[in-house]
């Protein structure tokens, strides 16, 4: 400072002699009133210096104060400005975009913006500068903008340009906002509304009159209508009407009690019945009162979860509100949702596992992963190596998996549950999220248990009867044969022909006695096991036909005669001995039944996949308890009839036709009486 006046100074005296050089007037010569005067003159002067003096320096204060002002206003001013050339180059900015763009502002100065801003935004940031330079209106845009670190984040641009004195444009100034925040909110609530789109469940907002006010697409296509139809829709239009006039006062029982469960019968677009088990919730949307309802489709399964939101704040609510426990991981394998329903399962609140990586602890005693981290990992091939044979791969819904196991952490003595998995993609296919609903079947396991004990009480007792009659049987044979021996030695003082006689009636006796101890036996073991016989093709028309041949003797000997078509093979599908046994009692009993001096009439047919043989006869007029119960085990009406010497041969036969997949029975027709035989086919059948 001190330099620079004495500066000033020399050149102020080197002035001023040089104006005395020039001055017409000899200094010398002026007189004391004229120097007086001009010592005046000079202390006026010097004093209005020294006001210009501090005027000046008060506008150099107020200057700095200005600029200080600038640098709050514009270089730390939370939006970054960038200053640019028409060829987009920076020519200047502050500290705000430096720092967001992670580097020096005087290593920004000379760039093209363009170096910052992602490669594929591009192609939406350069037209819009040459628009603004050609029309000089203002210009807005969101990209996404990458650091010098690599990191990329979304900003807002917005660009303006300054004018000459001519009014072209000069420069360009752009303001850079940090829009990250907000475009995450925004993916965020995306997702959301993908989930709810994505569950399994059919999931309904209505308000108390049943008018719609959401719908998700599952909705639409349980009950079969497009989303416009179905909103246009009310309630009471798609409940069958024998559930309507309980829906006043289940939406007051839901009124007063906040949540109720129930089946219903709703009605499809097509006319057919889609039986539902309801959860319904009163809940707070938009500020009113609405009803929440999550349906599953009993026809195909017990249970499906689901949720739905129209806001972000709204999506929040249907997931915790929902009646079925669910979690939902995003790709991180960190909780997003937990909500109430598995907080009371598994004791452990929303609050203490949303954002952590712990939701293995509901159900293991070990860290492991959950059949959602499975899914969210791509990482399908390791299902198996998890759940082994306890998972079946979804038929439903494609990337969902389900699966039942026993969770011995779960409560007292633990729970068995049945669980599925399926994972949420964004609009691009991509894997967002995981979602897993579960259900406690543990009552159900129990009762499984249960029948499962009783059924092998049950089998012990058939092994227990059959071998019961086995031994029957033995006892039976051995001494029947020391009571033929008997009698005959105690018929020997008879004459020939009455002995014969008497011995043609004890044979027959034990005949019928062992035939009745054989088919108790093979009735034991067809009833016990609930077998299917192995079967073959074979042809019915020609058992029938060799069947009626060996009874030919007892035909003639009540006057009867049976009528066999010569027709093509039939072929069935049965046990070619067996039929052939059963065949013969079939026509037994038509022959016992059979009025003398009759016909028996056989006719084959078939009807779709089965075969059938008839055969019709004359007879006494039947009462209506023996055509139902005339092949039971056990028939009373049957043993006080004709075919009482049959015995168990009638329902024998019966039970073996049943299990080779056929049936037989036995009714009153105008004509008569018929006995009704039908088989699956086994082959090609031709027209007969």
């Amino acid at each position: 400072m001190t330099d620079r006046k004495a500066n000033l100074r020399r050149q102020a005296e080197e002035t001023v002699r040089g104006k005395e050089a020039q001055s017409p007037k000899n200094l010398e010569a002026i007189s004391p009133e004229e120097t007086q005067q001009i010592l005046h003159e000079l202390r006026v002067h010097q004093i209005e210096l020294e006001i210009q003096n501090e005027e000046l320096l008060q506008a150099q204060k107020e200057l700095e104060a200005s600029r200080a002002r600038y640098f709050d206003l514009y270089d730390v001013a939370p939006v970054g400005y960038v200053t640019l050339s028409e060829k987009g180059l920076i020519l200047e900015t502050n500290l705000t975009a430096a720092t967001l763009l992670g580097i020096r502002r005087v290593d920004l100065v000379g760039r093209p913006l363009s170096r910052f801003i992602v490669k594929e935004e591009q192609d939406s940031y350069y037209p819009g500068i040459r628009q603004l330079f050609q029309t000089g209106e203002t210009q807005v845009n969101e990209l996404r903008m990458v650091k010098k670190d690599g990191t990329t984040f979304w900003a807002h641009l917005e660009a303006t340009t300054a004018l000459d004195d001519a009014g072209a444009p000069v420069v360009c100034r752009v303001a850079v906002i940090d829009i990250t925040a907000r475009k995450r909110a925004e993916e965020e609530s995306r997702e959301l509304l993908l989930l709810l789109e994505s569950v399994p469940n059919s999931i309904v907002v209505h308000n108390s009159d049943g008018n719609f006010l959401y719908a998700n697409q599952r909705a639409f296509d349980m009950h079969g209508y497009n989303r416009e139809e179905f909103m246009a829709l009310n309630l009471h239009r798609i409940v069958m009407p024998t559930s309507k006039k309980q829906i006043p006062s289940r939406i007051q029982e839901i009124v007063d009690r906040g949540e109720i469960s129930f089946e219903i019968e709703h009605l499809k677009k097509n006319g057919t019945i889609l039986p539902l088990w309801i959860n319904v919730k009163k809940t707070i949307w938009n500020l009113k009162s609405v009803l929440l309802s999550v349906q599953t489709d009993i026809t195909e399964r017990k249970q499906v979860e689901g949720s739905i939101k129209e806001s972000e704040h709204f999506l929040r609510r249907i997931i915790n509100g929902s009646p079925v426990p669910v979690f939902i991981i995003g790709r991180d394998h960190r909780v997003i949702y937990w909500n109430k329903a598995l907080e009371e399962m598994s004791k452990i609140s929303s609050k203490n596992m949303v954002g952590t990586h712990d939701h293995w602890m509901a159900f293991y005693g070990d860290e492991r992963p959950c059949m959602a981290d499975l899914l969210v990992d791509e990482a399908t091939e390791l299902v198996s190596l998890w759940y082994s044979n306890k998972y079946v791969k979804s038929p439903l819904i494609g990337d969902s998996y389900e699966g039942t196991d026993f969770f011995p952490a779960m409560g007292e003595g633990g729970k068995w549950l049945r669980f599925m998995a399926t994972t949420i993609r964004d609009s691009k296919g991509m894997i967002i999220a995981a979602i897993e609903t579960l259900e406690d079947i543990t009552e159900r396991k129990r009762a499984e248990d249960a029948l499962t004990e009783a059924l092998t009480r049950l089998k012990f007792l058939d092994d227990a009867k059959r071998d019961y009659l086995h031994a029957i049987s033995h006892e039976l044979r051995t001494p029947m044969s020391g009571v033929l021996g008997i009698a005959e030695l105690a018929l020997e003082e008879l004459g020939d022909e009455q002995r014969s006689e008497y011995m043609a009636i004890f044979e027959s006796s034990r005949n019928r006695l062992l035939m009745a101890v054989d088919s108790a036996l093979l009735l034991a073991e067809l009833q016990g096991e609930g077998v299917s016989l192995p079967t073959v093709p074979v042809d019915l028309v020609e058992i029938v036909t060799s069947s009626s041949c060996s009874l030919q003797e007892s035909f003639l000997a009540k006057d009867l005669s049976i009528v066999v078509p010569q027709t093509q093979p039939v072929l069935v599908l049965g046990n070619e001995e067996l039929l052939r046994q059963s065949t013969t009692t079939l026509l037994k009993t038509a022959l016992k039944m059979s009025t003398v001096g009759t016909s028996i009439a056989a006719q084959f047919g078939e009807d779709h996949d089965r075969a059938i043989l008839q055969l019709g006869f004359q007879g006494q007029p039947l009462p209506d308890k023996l055509q139902c119960t005339f092949f039971d085990t056990f028939s009373y009406d049957r043993s006080s009839s004709c075919v009482e010497e049959l015995g168990l041969a009638i329902p024998l036969a019966a039970h073996v036709i049943r299990s080779m997949g056929g049936n037989v029975d036995l009714r009153e027709t105008a004509t008569g009486i018929e006995i009704l035989m039908t088989l699956l086919k086994g082959g090609d059948q031709k027209e007969t």
